[in-house]
């Protein structure tokens, strides 16, 4: 007797509760399955998109090893059967390239595995807007829904700037640890800006 084919479920929802519900419906049913949890997932994704700018298209004589081997891992997934576990783990496997990339200074192989992995995921219909706006209206949204109002944050990202000029180190702290007793994590770049995001 053969087992039933089942059919693959990707939960996609800005909040976990109510990925957790939908998978609990969905676990009881036989022919259906969770392969993924998107959101978080996703987060990731915009991130790194955002980290390393926008990707270009390839030039005569380019040959970006990591952003061929992402785009080869996901084509052969989906090859397999569309072996979407296998697929979706590619796309993982692209952000953690893009990132190493990144922090060793190899800014442009970065953005060419970036611009792999919006290919690959387009696929899927994922990563279809502006990192920058998308993550901003995730991050405001999980802010109201914890109470916190998203201004409130970043007028305590400027006081805190405005403290680390001034040499202020302790106050400086005391609103990272402010933020950071609401679930709010901050993450200071380079060029002096500082980005926050809600502890998941």
């Amino acid at each position: 007797m053969t087992s039933p084919v089942k059919t693959r479920i990707i939960l996609a929802d800005d909040h976990a509760m109510v990925r957790r519900g939908f998978g609990l419906i969905v676990s009881r049913e036989p022919d259906l399955e969770v392969v993924g949890e998107a959101q978080n997932g996703l987060v990731r994704m915009y991130e790194t998109l955002a980290r390393v700018g926008p990707g270009r298209a390839a030039a005569a004589g380019d040959t970006w090893a990591d952003a061929e081997r992402c785009l080869a891992d996901f084509r052969d997934a989906l090859a397999d059967d569309f072996n979407t576990p296998r697929a979706l783990a590619a796309l993982h496997d692209a952000v953690r390239a893009a990132n190493r990339l990144m922090d060793a200074g190899k800014a442009e192989e970065a953005r060419a595995v970036a611009a792999a992995l919006a290919e690959a995921a387009a696929i899927f219909g994922l990563l279809q807007g502006a990192p920058e706006k998308v993550l901003a209206a995730w991050g405001a949204n999980r802010a109201e829904a914890a109470g916190i109002a998203p201004d409130e944050i970043e007028a305590l990202i400027g006081k805190r700037a405005a403290a680390r000029r001034a040499k202020d180190f302790r106050e400086a702290d005391a609103i990272r640890g402010r933020l950071a007793e609401a679930g709010i994590d901050l993450q200071d770049r380079p060029d002096g800006t500082t980005s926050w995001s809600l502890r998941r």
